[in-house]
C-alpha cells in the first residue's frame, strides 16, 4: 500500500497516542482478551499498541502487528525489544487487502486510524472482509477511526472554517468519513453484540492538528481559499496557539462486534 498524502512518521504517531490513550484502552477492553490469546493489530505502526496488548495476553499469548511500512516495522521491533516483550510480540510485513494469515487465526483483532488513510484503490469492505476472515468464530473485531466531518476549529470567520474543514475531510484524507462507516460494515457482515462509542479528540495546540501549513498549502493549490485567506488563518491560529487559547476538536468512533459462530460471512 503506498503512503498517502499527509503521511506521518513514527514520532508523530507516538505523540498522538498520548492524546487518545483513553480511546486505545477502550479498544483493548472491547477486544475481550483472555490470557493466552493470539491477537492482531492491523496497521500497527511503531508498535505502541502491540506492546500494550502483550501485557493482556500474558506470557502464554501472542500479539501480531501487521503493517506495510518497513520503517515502522523496524521501530516496532526495537520498541518491543526495549520493553522486554519481543518473545510475545511479532511484527509482520503485509498488505491489509490480502493478509498473510490463515482463516480463523486470531482470537480478536483491532485497527485504529487505518481506514481513513487507505488509498482510493483499496476497497474498504474488502479490507474489512479480510479482518473477518482471519478472526476466529466468536472473536471480537474492534475498529476506531475519525469522522472528519465533525472537525471544528475556533476561528472568527465561520464560513472560511467550514469551507476548510469540508475540504480537509473530502480531499485531504483518502477517506475522511471512515468512523461513520463502520457500523454499516459490521451489520452487513452479520457481526453480533455490536457496540458503538464516540470519543472527542480535543486539540489545544495548532501543531497537534493537520490544520496548519499542510492545510494552507493544499487549500491554496486547490483554489479552495486565497493566499490572503490562508495567511489570515495561519496567523490568527498561530497566535491563539502561542497564547494558550487555540481550540479544535473532532469525533473518533469505536465500533466493536463479535464474529458469528453459526452464520457464514
Amino acid at each position: 500500500m503506498p503512503k498517502s498524502a499527509g503521511y506521518v512518521n513514527a514520532e508523530f504517531l507516538q505523540k498522538a497516542a498520548e492524546r487518545v490513550k483513553h480511546l486505545k484502552q477502550r479498544t483493548y477492553e472491547w477486544m475481550d482478551i483472555k490470557t493466552g490469546d493470539h491477537v492482531l493489530d492491523v496497521g500497527c505502526g511503531p508498535g505502541m499498541d502491540t506492546v500494550a496488548l502483550a501485557a493482556l495476553v500474558g506470557p502464554d499469548g501472542k500479539v501480531t502487528g501487521l503493517d506495510i511500512d518497513e520503517e515502522m516495522l523496524v521501530k516496532a521491533d526495537a520498541f518491543a525489544k526495549e520493553q522486554g516483550v519481543k518473545g510475545i510480540v511479532e511484527h509482520r510485513y503485509g498488505d491489509v487487502i490480502d493478509m498473510p494469515f490463515r482463516e480463523n487465526a486470531f482470537d480478536s483483532i483491532r485497527a485504529e486510524r487505518l481506514f481513513q488513510v487507505l488509498p482510493g484503490p483499496y476497497d474498504r469492505p474488502t479490507v474489512f472482509q479480510e479482518m473477518v476472515r482471519v478472526t476466529k468464530p466468536g472473536g471480537m473485531i474492534v475498529l476506531a477511526d475519525t469522522d472528519w466531518a465533525t472537525a471544528s476549529v475556533n476561528f472568527e470567520n465561520s464560513e472560511l472554517e467550514r469551507r476548510l474543514m469540508t475540504f480537509f475531510a473530502l480531499k485531504m484524507r483518502p477517506n475522511g468519513f471512515a468512523g461513520r462507516q463502520f457500523y454499516q460494515m459490521f451489520m452487513q457482515k452479520h457481526l453480533s453484540e455490536v457496540q458503538i462509542e464516540h470519543f472527542p479528540m480535543v486539540m489545544t495546540d495548532l501543531e497537534e492538528t493537520p490544520f496548519g501549513e499542510w492545510l494552507k498549502q493544499e487549500a491554496v493549490l486547490a483554489n479552495i481559499a486565497t493566499e490572503a485567506e490562508m495567511d489570515l488563518w495561519t496567523r490568527q491560529l498561530s497566535e491563539l496557539s502561542k497564547t494558550g487559547q487555540f481550540y479544535s476538536s473532532a469525533n473518533m468512533v469505536i465500533v466493536a462486534g463479535r464474529k458469528s459462530i453459526n452464520k457464514p460471512d
